[in-house]
């Protein structure tokens, strides 16, 4: 499998100006071309902000023992909530 062809597929591809539910859907559906199964809006625990709000991750991918997961953010900086949620998930990527 090669990784690399994806991204570089997602990142000429996609188009970051549209709706976030879009570009996250065209996110999806290239990895379903190449045969992933995938889960949107994937669980994870609690958010550490204090809310007590449970998170969920953009788009989780998965092809056999591989797995990606992907939390898209539209903003020029990343939101630290994302990070505190990627880091929940046991992803190969």
């Amino acid at each position: 499998m090669d990784i690399v062809a994806i991204i570089n597929e997602i990142i000429n591809e996609v188009n970051p100006l549209i709706e976030h539910k879009d570009t996250v859907s065209q996110i999806e559906m290239i990895f379903r071309k190449h045969g992933f199964y995938t889960t949107r809006e994937y669980p994870i625990y609690k958010i550490k902000d204090g809310s007590g709000r449970r998170g969920r991750i953009d788009l989780v991918a998965r092809k056999g023992k591989f797995r990606v997961a992907i939390e898209y953010d539209h903003h020029e900086v990343i939101k630290w909530k994302s990070f505190q949620k990627i880091v929940q998930i046991k992803v190969t990527v």
